[in-house]
């Protein structure tokens, strides 16, 4: 008999993906993600102090991006002393606007209690404005721990399924690894130890440590002709979900190089 790999929620301030500043939701061997905080200025928003009164003065004209920037300077010390309700009050101004990185982080903050009353529920309802508004892998990928998890929702499986397979199809690395521990285990989706091996390989083809992990862990519980069956899915799901990403980034980085 198949053992199941065990979901045990846990948090832990240790563990921070990207450059990103966030509470990590680790699921017990299969390496579950962490809930993401979008804490990346663009390239010209950069932590100076001359940088952050320029960000003021345009934020108190009504600029959403700018409101958004002064954030997440508040929010990580930059340029400025770290002020998690100002960083608070800057978020919810731009997310207002509809900004999906500001409804995202405003969501975060919620969810934590950062510069606010920890509220679970509110923090689901930035994370699906997010969702909606810009098609964020990360707030799509939150709403799939908060339905794993039950915090904040009632716990469905099924629902934390979709949102995975969307953070997923996005290109979302954790949703991936996510997806595959759902399949693996037949949770809130029919078992299914091809597509789990699939999802997986996916993020490990990607430099995911954990997906790597995970991978053998996985392949050491199939059969033969399991396997060469996931490493076919597995190559479809590159050419469908890598690729396209692969492609608009080279995009992004000939522009980028264009104009310097």
């Amino acid at each position: 008999m198949k053992s199941k790999f065990v979901h045990t929620f846990s948090k832990s301030e240790s563990s921070k993906p990207e450059s990103c500043m966030g509470i990590v939701r680790s699921i017990s061997r299969l390496f579950m993600a962490s809930l993401l905080l979008f804490l990346t200025l663009p390239s010209y928003a950069q932590d100076s102090a001359n940088e952050f009164y320029e960000w003021m003065i345009l934020a108190e004209q009504g600029n959403p991006q700018a409101q958004f920037n002064l954030a997440v300077m508040y929010d990580g010390g930059k340029g400025v002393a770290q002020d998690y309700a100002q960083a608070f009050y800057w978020y919810r101004k731009s997310a207002a606007q509809g900004d999906a990185k500001a409804q995202l982080n405003l969501g975060v903050m919620y969810d934590q209690g950062k510069g606010v009353k920890r509220d679970p529920a509110k923090a689901m309802s930035w994370y699906e404005k997010s969702a909606r508004a810009g098609k964020n892998p990360r707030a799509q990928l939150n709403i799939a721990l908060m339905y794993d998890g039950g915090t904040g929702v009632k716990q469905d499986f099924k629902k934390a399924v979709l949102w995975y397979k969307k953070a997923a199809k996005n290109g979302n690395l954790q949703a991936q690894l996510n997806l595959s521990v759902l399949f693996f285990n037949g949770t809130g989706v029919t078992e299914d130890v091809v597509k789990a091996y699939a999802w997986c390989q996916l993020a490990a083809s990607q430099g995911s440590e954990a997906g790597q992990k995970n991978r053998e862990l996985i392949k050491s519980r199939m059969l033969e002709e399991q396997i060469i069956a996931g490493d076919a899915l597995y190559k479809k799901y590159y050419q469908k979900y890598v690729v396209p990403f692969m492609r608009k980034t080279e995009k992004k980085e000939t522009k980028k190089a264009g104009n310097k």
